[in-house]
C-alpha cells in the first residue's frame, strides 16, 4: 500500500522553483519512454541559448514542483504537495562527484552510480555520483522496488548530469521513490516492505 505523509510530517526545504512552459516538442512521441525513444536528442538539455522551439520545449529541464522532505521508517524521504504527472522532470540528482580511484576506496558504495561520461584530462576515467554525505534534496529519495521515479543520465554544455523523472501519475505526498542500482543491490537491506521486495527473494 502506498504511504502518503499528512503535514505535520512534513518539512518544506528553503527553495520554491518556477513552473516553465509545458509538453510540446519533446523528443519522447506519444507511446513511447525515454528508455525506448530513437530520437537523438532524447538526452540533450536545452536552454534559451541553444532551443529553438520555445519555453513549450520538452527537453527544458526547469524544475517546476516544489519539494519537501519528510521522516520515513527508513528516515527522511521526499514529497510534493501537487501532482507530479508521468515522464514530467522533476529534480537533478546532485551529490558528491568522485573518480574511481576515490569511489572504489569507499566502504559504502550503496548509493554511487557511475556516469556514461569519462573525464579526460590525463586519461579516460570513471566519474561515480555519491549520495550519502552531500546533495540536495534528490539525494533524501529513498529506494523502491516497486519505485514512482526514474533516474536518467543527460548532456548539458559537454558535461554530464542525473536528472530524476516521474515514471507514473505521482498523487500528491506520495513518497518519491526509485532504483538506486541493480548492482548495488546485496549491499543493503531493502525496507521498502512492498510484494516484489528483492528483501524478500533470498
Amino acid at each position: 500500500m502506498p504511504q502518503y505523509y499528512p503535514g505535520p510530517n512534513r518539512v518544506p526545504t528553503a527553495s520554491t522553483f518556477p513552473i516553465v512552459g509545458g509538453g510540446g516538442g519533446r523528443c519522447i512521441p506519444d507511446g513511447e519512454t525515454r528508455d525506448t525513444s530513437t530520437c537523438i536528442n532524447q538526452d540533450i538539455i536545452c536552454d534559451v541559448s541553444n532551443c529553438l522551439v520555445g519555453p513549450g520545449c520538452g527537453n527544458l529541464m526547469k524544475q517546476q514542483f516544489h519539494l519537501d522532505l519528510i521522516t520515513t521508517s527508513v528516515g527522511l524521504g521526499v514529497v510534493c504537495n501537487t501532482t507530479i504527472p508521468k515522464y514530467a522532470f522533476i529534480i537533478e540528482y546532485v551529490c558528491e562527484v568522485l573518480l574511481r580511484s576515490d569511489a572504489v576506496r569507499l566502504l559504502d558504495q550503496c548509493y554511487q552510480v557511475q556516469l556514461r561520461a569519462q573525464t579526460t584530462k590525463d586519461s579516460p576515467t570513471d566519474i561515480f555520483i555519491d549520495a550519502p554525505k552531500f546533495g540536495i534534496e534528490s539525494r533524501f529519495i529513498n529506494y523502491s522496488c516497486s519505485h514512482n521515479c526514474a533516474r536518467y543520465e543527460m548532456e548539458w554544455t559537454n558535461t554530464s548530469r542525473l536528472d530524476i523523472f516521474a515514471k507514473t501519475d505521482i498523487p500528491p505526498l506520495r513518497e518519491l521513490t526509485f532504483c538506486y542500482c541493480d548492482r548495488n543491490l546485496s549491499m543493503f537491506a531493502c525496507r521498502c516492505q512492498r510484494s516484489n521486495c528483492v528483501s524478500n527473494h533470498p
